[in-house]
């Protein structure tokens, strides 16, 4: 075909060859006038003629344009037609066409053509497979094996069950881990030289080329899908009918492919050959003339359901696959088909070449197919438990991710302690009534009950903050005391022995539970300098509160500070707690019993009344302890007057 076509004059000139009949004689120059096979754009330039010859002359030969521009494979013409009549005038009419280009047909009288690996039997009108001489072997290697199954072309899928058994064995080659040239051990070896001997009988096997009936004029299509453990397909049949004709059906195409070797689920692998049988149906549709209706079947009930809902409803696999099965089927019904009378089973098994010979199921699909819709199976079935199990593992999960900012800044938003508490307690009243019905909601002066629980939120909030990483790790392990101290980081709580309390509160035992304060916050100091009495309030949250002053000790020290030149001395009273050791440090005006007194006045103002008292009978401690007892004497003999 190539050298029928010329090639413009003022191109000829990029197609020169130099050439000599010897080597004692000049070279000569040729110019090629003709397209020249081998150049990567000659198939394109025979074809782009072939297409503008039926745009030119299309209008005086109309059949033989639509023959051209639908037919032609490269520079093979294969074509037919419904009636010798139309046929001859078919013929006639391209004869014609390609005169008027000066190009002609060359009619291959063969017996048997060779076309796109398969052979045609034109006066039978039957595909028939080309099957080489295999050898006798002596060693069976991987790369024999994998050489020998490459012969087997098969482009429509007609001996898929016996491709997919080839594709099947040269996988289970590569997970043995074999080499390329390492024997195969016995039973792979016998089994090899037992399926290549049989692929012989293909020979025989005949497969009609038209699908349909005569004087049809009705078509469908059924697409058929199935999975296994090794692998999957899809096989597609093309169902005629006439009202001169009976239904007829016959296998069009067929598809496999094997299982991958990570260990899909078999309701995974169905879905997959879900979306292959879409795939091949595309595929007829943009390829063909053949637009007719098509139904899709399956014997998993699980891949109907998914197919039937959103894909949102799934997980990513299972979502996307569902998602091209719907795009690719375009609205076609799928339908269940039960497992026996399902024909692609065979190619997602793989089967020996002696039993697809005369398999009526395989190349002319279920019998009920020949029936009217009415009788075929039911559309889907209900799910059997271990789908409903199934379905559940491959359902989408539905996250919800609530992020929470703590901000204590209405912590430092007030001067006073109680006036913190007041607008707290009345914001947490506020979000508890309004998930209570009107009748039941709190009204009127905040309770003392409310205030204790607005004072325990806002030091968990402290807590919270100071101490996230403690926290969280006693809430993980309840059940271990020292879980706190066998942790990997550093703690200032390290060395204590704490715990959570039923209110969420970070509480310490030992000497500090003897107290009236047991609850934990570093940052307290933020509510301490907003009120007169901050630590009776946060010591009054124990419920076994006691005086947090069991005994003390006291002291004087002088501080001696140069100002403009003098020397001034600043006395400070010291103040040591026995029970938890807590230091205060208050400043006083001197050595005097009156400032002693003051000291002492400030001191139980501050941490409340002490039982004992120790020092180190200092002049200034005796004077006040005098007059301590003789005031104390003053008031009790005031009291015996007044009783």
């Amino acid at each position: 075909m190539f050298r029928q076509i010329l090639v413009h004059p003022e191109h000829r000139n990029l197609q020169q060859i130099a050439w000599r009949q010897e080597e004692c004689k000049p070279l000569k120059i040729y110019r090629l006038n003709t397209v020249t096979y081998g150049t990567s754009c000659a198939p394109y330039l025979s074809t782009r003629v072939l297409n503008q010859l039926s745009d030119d002359e299309g209008n005086d030969f109309p059949l033989a344009a639509s023959i051209i521009k639908n037919d032609f494979y490269v520079d093979d013409l294969l074509a037919g037609a419904n009636t010798i009549e139309t046929l001859v005038e078919a013929s006639t009419q391209l004869d014609g066409l390609l005169e008027r280009d000066q190009t002609s047909l060359q009619l291959d009288r063969s017996d048997s053509i060779k076309t796109l690996g398969l052979l045609w039997f034109p006066v039978a009108d039957e595909f028939g497979f080309k099957v080489p001489d295999l050898p006798p072997l002596q060693h069976v290697t991987k790369r024999i094996v994998l050489s020998e199954m490459s012969q087997l072309f098969d482009p429509l899928g007609l001996i898929g069950p016996v491709v997919a058994s080839a594709k099947m064995f040269v996988q289970q080659l590569w997970q043995e881990k074999l080499t390329w040239d390492e024997e195969l051990p016995e039973t792979l070896r016998s089994w090899w030289l037992s399926f290549r001997a049989s692929t012989n009988i293909i020979r025989d096997l005949r497969v009609p080329r038209w699908v349909f009936g005569e004087n049809t004029t009705r078509f469908e299509m059924h697409c058929f899908v199935d999975a296994s453990s090794k692998g999957y397909g899809a096989c597609i049949y093309a169902v005629s009918d006439g009202p001169c004709t009976s239904r007829s059906c016959n296998l069009l195409i067929a598809k496999s492919r094997v299982a991958p070797v990570s260990g899909y689920s078999i309701p995974r692998l169905e879905l997959c050959a879900a979306v292959l049988g879409s795939q091949l149906a595309d595929h007829i549709r943009q390829n063909t003339r053949f637009n007719a209706k098509i139904t899709f079947w399956s014997d998993s009930s699980i891949v109907l359901h998914w197919i039937s809902s959103p894909p949102s409803s799934w997980k990513i696999f299972v979502s996307n696959r569902v998602a091209e099965v719907q795009k690719l089927s375009n609205g076609a019904q799928w339908r269940h088909v039960p497992t026996l009378e399902n024909p692609a089973d065979r190619i997602s098994r793989g089967v020996q070449p002696e039993d697809i010979m005369h398999d009526a199921l395989r190349w002319h699909g279920p019998k009920f197919l020949l029936d009217e819709p009415q009788s075929w199976p039911d559309p889907i079935i209900l799910l059997s438990a271990f789908d409903v199990q199934q379905q559940s593992t491959e359902q989408r999960q539905t996250v919800t991710l609530l992020c929470i900012t703590s901000d204590d800044s209405l912590i430092h938003d007030f001067s006073q302690l109680s006036h913190l508490l007041r607008i707290a307690a009345y914001c947490l009243r506020f979000l508890r009534n309004c998930q209570l019905p009107k009748h039941d909601r709190n009204v009127g002066s905040i309770t003392p009950i409310e205030y204790d629980s607005t004072l325990k939120s806002l030091i968990r909030v402290a807590q919270g903050k100071d101490f996230q990483q403690e926290l969280r790790l006693l809430h993980k392990h309840k059940e271990d005391p020292l879980a706190l101290r066998k942790a990997d980081y550093k703690s200032p709580l390290k060395d204590l022995d704490v715990w959570v309390d039923d209110s969420g509160l970070l509480r310490i035992n030992g000497r500090l539970a003897q107290s009236r304060g047991s609850v934990l916050a570093d940052s307290w100091q933020n509510f301490s300098s907003k009120d007169s009495s901050p630590l009776h309030d946060m010591y009054s949250i124990s419920s076994t509160s006691k005086q947090p002053v069991h005994g003390t000790t006291t002291d004087e020290l002088c501080y001696s500070h140069e100002r403009r030149g003098a020397s001034v001395k600043i006395w400070v009273a010291v103040y040591v707690c026995f029970a938890v050791k807590a230091v205060v440090l208050d400043i006083v005006a001197g050595l005097s019993t009156a400032s002693c007194v003051n000291s002492l006045r400030r001191f139980v103002s501050r941490v409340g009344r002490v039982r004992t008292i120790h020092c180190d009978n200092s002049a200034t401690f005796v004077g006040a302890s005098r007059e301590v007892k003789e005031l104390r004497q003053v008031l009790v003999d005031q009291l015996k007057g007044i009783a």
